[in-house]
């Protein structure tokens, strides 16, 4: 318990958390080990299983549970050979997971993994195009991250009363 508050309190909860990056992980690891071997429709559908497998053994914390059916949406459409638009797929999420439980909306799990997610695909193009974060190796992992922390700075205040520009470096 220590550790955790200590990770809150810091605004490092997420590097502990599991997140979207382990579904992306897993989802991506089944389909590009089984692409060549089985076919891509098959390789899709193993890859919804598989990321429903990941969810329910992590737990099915509420930024898993948004995680997963958005990865599962992702694959769906690929499978049906639709384009995918991954704002799209997060409202269609969180309608889906809100009409399930409609408290999923006041859980500390799954505030801020909504408004990482949306944060990052709202502004994360916009940062891109800032002169100062458009050139270097580290352009996409600083406007991923400037733009996750940006949306989760006013969930962190409301929640932890704290703010920690430190944790934008970690």
């Amino acid at each position: 318990k220590t550790t955790r508050d200590q990770f809150a309190r810091t605004g490092l909860m997420h590097i502990v958390a599991a997140s979207g990056t382990n579904v992306s992980i897993v989802g991506g690891a089944i389909y590009l080990s089984l692409l060549g071997i089985i076919g891509r429709r098959k390789a899709i559908i193993f890859s919804i299983l598989g990321i429903g497998i990941y969810a329910i053994l992590s737990g099915l914390s509420p930024s898993i549970q948004r995680a997963a059916v958005m990865g599962m949406i992702t694959y769906f459409a690929l499978f049906l050979g639709r384009q995918t638009y991954a704002l799209w797929g997060l409202g269609i999420t969180g309608f889906l997971l809100i009409l399930i439980n409609p408290y999923i909306v006041f859980d500390i799990g799954f505030q801020p993994s909504f408004m990482a997610t949306l944060g990052i695909l709202l502004l994360d193009p916009v940062l891109k195009r800032v002169t100062l974060l458009s050139k270097g190796l580290l352009k996409d992992d600083l406007s991923i991250t400037l733009a996750a922390y940006i949306s989760l700075s006013p969930l962190l205040l409301y929640h932890f009363q704290s703010f920690t520009p430190f944790s934008l470096i970690a």
